[in-house]
Order: structure tokens, then sequence, then C-alpha cells
């Protein structure tokens, strides 16, 4: 990939909001977990900048659906020994699931510990009030009395809306894939589906989907 490429890949993952669909056939599975460790190394770069002042160190993206002891609902892990940001991923993810991911697991760099205590919902809620869309969600859902109480109506629509988007598309379902592995679906059935493959073959932007 190019760094022209590059730099498109992660303008289109800032601002889509996508239904990726990856390969079930191993090889091509592993090669675009590769792909996509490159494009949310190219967005950590640029969430460094704008969101931390570029306080982090380099950190290495890994995708993978190996989710080894971590439980299933976990997104991510930061290990701290091995500059290491894991992000799992089910066969289909809403790509602000994944920005989602990732700037949660930077604030973890950030303060150095795993931990989910006052000093990251704060790091959460600054980021947040920077604009910073997804850490708005990730806010919210911090928040005393998210389940049922916000202050914005139209906040609670918007957020309780992305809850059952998660709900409704994000996992793992094989009946979703024909004898070869690849989606059944296609972007004329869903215009916000976005095939992994379709997405490494092109180096240029298309149209973001919000």
């Amino acid at each position: 990939m190019t760094s022209e490429e590059l730099a498109a890949h992660v303008e289109e993952m800032l601002v889509s909001n996508w239904r990726l669909g990856f390969s079930s056939q191993r090889d091509e599975r592993v090669q675009q977990f590769a792909w996509l460790a490159q494009v949310l190394t190219g967005l950590y770069a640029h969430y460094n900048h704008a969101y931390f002042g570029d306080r982090l160190r380099p950190f290495r993206i890994v995708v993978t659906d190996e989710f080894g002891d971590a439980r299933f609902s976990t997104r991510g892990r930061y290990e701290k020994a091995t500059r290491t940001i894991r992000m799992y991923v089910l066969d289909r993810m809403w790509t602000e699931g994944l920005r989602l991911t990732l700037i949660h697991e930077m604030v973890h760099v950030l303060i150095g510990n795993g931990w989910h205590g006052k000093r990251f919902r704060a790091e959460i809620h600054r980021i947040a009030e920077m604009g910073h869309e997804d850490a708005a969600y990730e806010d919210w859902t911090l928040s005393p009395g998210w389940k049922g109480t916000v202050q914005s109506a139209d906040g609670k629509h918007r957020w309780k809306a992305r809850s059952k988007r998660a709900v409704d598309w994000e996992g793992d379902d094989p009946d979703l894939f024909d004898e070869e592995g690849h989606f059944l679906l296609s972007e004329e059935d869903d215009p916000d589906l976005r095939r992994v493959g379709d997405l490494m073959s092109r180096g240029g932007p298309s149209a973001p989907s919000r």
C-alpha cells in the first residue's frame, strides 16, 4: 500500500460508518487483517496528533479473531509490556466500532494502565468534548444513569440507535457466506456494506456513508 493509498483509507475510516464484511477463507482473512492493521496504525497516528498532542508512543496494532482468554465482549486489549494494541474483530464489524475501540485503547496507552477509573473517564470526556463522536458515545455509556437518563433526548435516541446497530449487525454468522467463504450480500443489497477485499483492491476513497 502506498502512502497515498493509506492516507485515503485512513480518511475513509475517519468519516465512514460502514458494515465491514471479512472473508471466511483463512488465507484471505489473514491478508485482510494485515491490511486493516495498517489502516488502524495510520488512524492511531492521526488520533495521536489530533487528540493527544503527539504524546503517545508508537504501538503495534494487531487485528485478530483469536480472542484467547479475552471475554467475547472485549473489542480490544492494551498490552503495555509489548507496546501492542490487539483489535478483536468478528465476521462483520461497524467502522464506528473499530474507531471506538482504538480511541479507547489509546486512552489506556496515555494513562499507562488498563483500568477504567476516574482518569480514564476524564480522558474519554475530554476527547468527546473535542468533537470525537465515538468518544462521545463511550462518554455516554460511562456516565451515571446512561441506561435511562441523559440530558439530551436527541442524544439518548442517537446513542440507543447506535447500540441497536451493533446488536443487529456485528457478530459471526456462517449463513452469510457462500461455499467459497465470500459474503452473500453485495453493496446493491446493502449500500452500507463494504467487503474488506474490495476495499483492499482499490486505492482511492469512495463516497463516505454516515
